[in-house]
């Protein structure tokens, strides 16, 4: 068991990034786009219950041929049971396990609230060690785990929205906060954990909104599923991923809001007004309407709703008048007349 897991875990991130390649480096389709050190046993004060974890999202996902080789060079081994799936978790012989997360899941934010919540509350790791003794991680998770995400909401609250708004003021269109952002603001409380923040800006404000951002934020044009640096110009594309220390991923997205009607980008014949697409929050935070927000997590051919996307289709249905289930139902069955989302909004 690692001592002291700290440097040697950082020298880990740093080797799969050059073994698996660093997505981060543009011009790619592969490679590691996010890894952190999490679990307890990253923990001096907990590593003598297990071996230290790092948690990675790598793309492709699954893993190819060649980047399931490539750790083996670097000295991991599979830890889960041959199947027809690549392995998810490997374990290497420095003392650590690697995890690949699925970026559909909330369960690696989860983690990482749990271990920042154990760093910081010797109540808590005590709490921890004697549940993880008693009946293992599971019993010490389930309850510890509910007390770190409240303050890691708590913490966090709505403070990102605040600054972005301070932020957005300067431009000179109308924008809005979207996806599970945007669902937070429409209930007015926070739910759940996010892996980036997602904004709707007109395309019509590119160079604006890059004088803006520039150069305190590394600036991304995402296209067919590869990253370009962006200078303000107009591509082909519509998302920009915005990164800045201190501020979660800004995940923009350009749209045409000069007329009177938005259009759902999928399917740009799906329209509502504006007015009604675009919510004001009463402390002036502009939002998507939750049934457009609902729409594109009701996924698409070959894409179904991810594990967070049903979440927040359970916490948002009750809380939908009836024009706006209707209007959902219609949309959503336009696509796919018998999308399991369909009976619950009958």
């Amino acid at each position: 068991m690692l001592q002291s897991s700290a440097p040697q875990l950082e020298a880990a991130m740093l080797a799969l990034r050059r073994g698996l390649g660093d997505y981060l480096d543009r011009n790619r389709l592969d490679g590691v786009f996010e890894v952190w050190a999490c679990g307890p046993g990253s923990l001096d004060a907990l590593s003598d219950l297990e071996a230290p974890e790092l948690h990675a999202f790598v793309l492709p996902d699954p893993l190819s041929g060649s980047q399931q080789e490539a750790l083996r060079a670097l000295g991991y081994r599979p830890a889960d049971q041959p199947s027809a799936e690549p392995p998810r978790r490997w374990i290497h012989p420095g003392g650590w396990t690697l995890v690949l997360g699925d970026v559909s899941r909330l369960d690696a934010l989860e983690r990482q609230a749990l271990s920042t919540w154990l760093a910081i509350n010797p109540d808590g790791r005590q709490r921890y060690r004697a549940a993880f003794q008693r009946a293992g991680r599971a019993e010490a998770e389930a309850l510890c785990l509910p007390q770190a995400l409240a303050a890691a909401l708590d913490a966090e609250g709505f403070g990102p929205l605040e600054r972005l708004t301070q932020l957005l003021s300067a431009l000179e269109q109308p924008w809005m906060f979207a996806s599970g952002w945007a669902l937070e603001v429409w209930l007015q409380r926070r739910t759940r954990l996010h892996h980036d923040l997602d904004v709707v800006v007109p395309v019509t404000v590119q160079r604006q909104l890059h004088a803006l951002l520039a150069p305190e934020w590394r600036l991304d044009a995402c296209v067919n599923g590869e990253y370009y640096a962006w200078h303000g110009e107009p591509f082909d594309g519509f998302q920009v991923h915005a990164r800045r220390p201190g501020w979660p991923m800004l995940d923009v997205m350009f749209s045409d809001l000069s007329g009177p009607l938005w259009h759902y980008r999928r399917d740009p014949q799906l329209t509502l007004p504006l007015e009604r697409a675009r919510r004001m929050s009463h402390q002036g935070w502009p939002y998507l309407a939750p049934e457009a927000v609902l729409l594109f997590k009701a996924g698409r051919s070959g894409h179904p709703p991810r594990s967070k996307d049903l979440e927040d289709f359970g916490r948002i249905v009750p809380t939908l008048d009836a024009e706006a289930r209707q209007w959902l139902a219609a949309a959503i069955g336009r696509g796919d007349p018998v999308h399991p989302w369909l009976s619950v909004l009958a």
